[in-house]
This record gives structure tokens, sequence and C-alpha cells, in this order.
């Protein structure tokens, strides 16, 4: 969970509603109000967010941050050889969602029937999520197969469909009756078929692409995850 998360603001906040955000979350976490042991840490965390966040030139820093990090994480992801890079300050600043869910737990002010709730749903959400991810990642293998096999199989069929047009040219220049051209309607499901392999390498990337990874990992995940946890 990154400091905007924390914050529970949009990429794109003004600093008034960063303002409005922090006040409301070190209402929710500081030490003199909340007596949880991870009082401390977190409004330490919330602080380190806004100061971060309000700063220009520190905010323009983390947001290049956090755009280096989703891309090697899709790189990784989407088996794209990923190019080296430095952690900054900010790795160990950043709350990840099962810190915050280990925090939410633990946290005093939060009753026993919420936590076991909040538990059930973060649980269907992560086997959710886990299960689209590899199904996005199986789907997109299967493209790319039935593409290479399509092309393959063209490869080695390409003397018959050469035939098969020149009987379909012939039929039209001596003027057969179509009326039953087997031959010409033949040769469109094959124009068609390998026309798809073309289709399959389309969707295949398009499933893997840097948009479906950035919905799955930073958007349906983590706003499941705010919904489970009943996060404001």
């Amino acid at each position: 969970m990154n400091y905007y998360e924390l914050l529970g603001i949009k990429t794109t906040a003004t600093e008034e509603e960063i303002r409005k955000a922090y006040k409301a979350q070190m209402k929710k976490w500081h030490p003199d109000i909340n007596k949880d042991s991870e009082a401390v840490s977190m409004s330490m965390k919330i602080n380190e967010a806004k100061d971060v966040l309000l700063d220009d030139v520190k905010r323009k820093e983390y947001d290049k941050y956090l755009n280096e990090k989703d891309n090697i994480t899709y790189k990784r992801y989407s088996g794209v050889k990923a190019e080296s890079y430095s952690d900054t300050v900010y790795e160990s600043q950043m709350v990840t969602k099962w810190e915050y869910f280990k925090e939410y737990l633990s946290s005093k002010n939060i009753k026993l029937f919420n936590k076991i709730v909040s538990t059930i749903l973060v649980s269907l959400e992560t086997v959710l999520c886990f299960m689209l991810k590899w199904l996005i990642i199986i789907l997109s293998f299967i493209c790319f197969i039935l593409s290479d096999a399509i092309i393959y199989l063209f490869y080695y069929a390409l003397p018959i469909i050469g035939l098969l047009l020149l009987v379909v040219i012939y039929k039209l220049v001596v003027g057969v009756s179509t009326s039953n051209f087997v031959e010409l309607r033949g040769l469109i499901v094959c124009i068609g078929i390998y026309l798809s392999s073309y289709l399959f390498i389309f969707i295949g990337k398009r499933l893997i692409s840097q948009n479906v990874f950035n919905f799955l990992y930073n958007k349906l995940d983590i706003y499941l995850f705010k919904k489970a946890v009943f996060y404001k």
C-alpha cells in the first residue's frame, strides 16, 4: 500500500485533499487517540506520506518511483527481461496491504466480529485475484499457442491451398456455375482461419498488457482489499 493508498486518496489529489485525508487518518491513528501498539508506527508512516506528497519535488520523485516499480513488476509478470534498478528510500517507508492487515487485526479499537469478517473477505479477494491473474496468463498462453499452430499448419498446407486457389480461378475463368462452388467457400474458410492467427496474437498481447496488469495488481486487488477491511 503506497502513500496515496495509505491516505485513501487518488494519485491526482490536490494539496487540500491531501491535508484533509491526512487529518482524517491522524484522528484514527494518532497515539494520543489510538492506544494500539501499532499506532505510533502508523502515525509515522502517515506523516511521511503527507511530507512527501505536499512537497512538489518529492512527490514527482515518488510518482516516478511508483511508475518504475510497476514497470519492473510488470516485466517480471509478463516474462519481459527487466532492467536493473536500485531501491530508493521509499521502499522501507511504504506499507504493503499485508502489513496494513496485520496492524488492522492487532488493533484494539476494531471489534472481533469485524476482524473475523475481514479475514474471510480478504482471503476470498486474494484467492479471486490470484485465480483471475492465472486465468489471464493461461488464456494469453493459449492464444499464442493457437496462433503458432495455425501458422505452422498453413506452412505445410500451402501447396494444397495453392491448388485450391487454381481450381477457383479456373472455374471463374471458364464460367462454371457457382451455385455449388464448394472450392470458393473452402478457400474463404482457409483465409479466415489464417487471419485468425493474427487475431489470437493481438488478443494474447492485450491480455498481458500493462493496462490489464495495472488494473489487476494496482486497482482491483487494492480496491477489494479496502472493501474487505472497511477502509474509508
